[in-house]
C-alpha cells in the first residue's frame, strides 16, 4: 500500500499508531469488577505485558500512543481507572498511572532489547522470559503498595 492511499485513512503517523496500539491491545479483556482494585490493576498490567512482549516494538509502538493521547486504548483507561481505585490520591493520579504504564513499557523495551543483543552477539545471553517477568511483577507489586497505602 502506498503512504498517499494509507493517509486517506488516518490524519498523521500518529494517529496510525495510535489505531496500531489500540488493535494491539483490543484482546486484552477488561478487568473483572468483582476483584479489589489493586488485584485488578495487576491482572490487567500483566496482561498488557504479555501481550506487548509477544510482538516486536509494540511497547514503542504503544508508548507514542499514549504520549499522543494516554486514553487512547480501552487498557490504558482501565488501568488510569484502576490505579485511581487502587487508592492513588486524585491529584496524583495521572502520575500513577504514568508510573504503571512506564513501568510495562519500560520491562518490555529493555526485554526486547536485551532479546535484539543477543541475536547481533552471540557472546551475549538471550534474556530469560520468566525472570523478566517475574522482575516486573516484583516492581509492580512494589507500585501497588505505593498506592494502597496512600489511601
Amino acid at each position: 500500500m502506498a503512504p498517499g492511499a494509507l493517509y486517506w485513512h488516518v490524519a498523521n503517523k500518529q494517529e496510525l499508531l495510535v489505531e496500531v496500539a489500540d488493535v494491539l491491545l483490543a484482546e486484552i479483556p477488561a478487568p473483572p469488577v468483582d476483584r479489589p482494585a489493586s488485584e485488578a490493576l495487576v491482572g490487567l498490567a500483566v496482561a498488557v505485558r504479555e501481550v506487548l512482549a509477544a510482538v516486536p516494538d509494540a511497547a514503542d509502538v504503544v508508548g507514542l500512543a499514549y504520549a499522543v493521547d494516554p486514553g487512547a486504548t480501552r487498557p490504558l483507561r482501565d488501568l488510569a481507572r484502576l490505579v485511581h481505585e487502587a487508592g492513588a490520591p486524585a491529584a496524583e493520579r495521572d502520575e500513577a498511572a504514568a508510573l504503571v504504564v512506564h513501568h510495562i513499557l519500560g520491562s518490555v523495551a529493555a526485554q526486547q532489547d536485551r532479546s535484539l543483543a543477543a541475536t547481533i552477539d552471540p557472546d551475549l545471553p538471550a534474556p530469560d522470559a520468566t525472570a523478566e517477568a517475574k522482575a516486573f511483577e516484583v516492581g509492580l507489586s512494589v507500585i501497588v503498595r505505593g498506592l494502597t497505602r496512600s489511601r
